[in-house]
C-alpha cells in the first residue's frame, strides 16, 4: 500500500445519474455485453497478494464503488491488457470492475490509484490523498 498527497480541492456540485462517475467512482457506466465469466476474480481484500494466472486468462478486479474513485495504472511491461470498457460500474455488486487479460508469462504489478469520492451536491473541502493498491500477477 502506497499513499501520496495531492493538495486538497473544493468538491463541486454537479447533477448525475446512478452510473455517473462522480457518484460511483468508476470511469465507465456499464459492462460490455456478452462477456463470459472471468477465470479469476480479485477483490480489494487481496491487495498486496500474488495472483496466479495463465496466459490468455481473464482476471476481474472488483473494487468498491461509491466510496472511492479508482484509476487503473497500466504496467510498463504490457504483460496484461485492460479490456473495454475498463472500470465499468456493476450495480449488482456495487463495484468498479476492470477486466484484464494476461498476455505474456512472467510477474508484473497490477496497480490502481484510489482517492476519496467527493459527494455530489456539496461544497465542502475534499481530501485528494491518493493510495496505490497493488497486486502481484504471476502468469505462467
Amino acid at each position: 500500500l502506497l499513499a501520496y498527497l495531492i493538495p486538497s480541492r473544493l468538491a463541486s456540485s454537479t447533477a448525475g445519474t446512478a452510473s455517473d462517475p462522480q457518484k460511483t467512482g468508476c470511469p465507465s457506466a456499464s459492462a460490455r455485453p456478452g462477456w463470459s465469466a472471468a477465470n479469476t476474480i480479485v477483490t480489494e481484500g487481496q491487495e498486496g497478494t500474488t495472483i496466479q494466472a495463465h496466459v490468455g486468462d481473464t482476471i476481474d478486479f472488483r473494487l468498491s464503488a461509491q466510496k472511492f474513485s479508482w484509476n487503473y495504472v497500466p504496467s510498463a511491461d504490457r504483460s496484461v491488457a485492460a479490456q473495454t470498457p475498463a472500470g465499468y460500474y456493476d450495480p449488482g455488486l456495487n463495484d468498479c470492475v476492470w477486466r484484464l487479460k494476461a498476455t505474456a508469462a512472467g510477474q508484473t504489478i497490477v496497480a490502481f490509484d484510489r482517492r476519496m469520492l467527493c459527494p455530489p451536491h456539496t461544497s465542502h473541502i475534499c481530501s485528494d490523498i491518493v493510495i496505490s493498491w497493488r497486486y502481484v500477477l504471476n502468469t505462467q
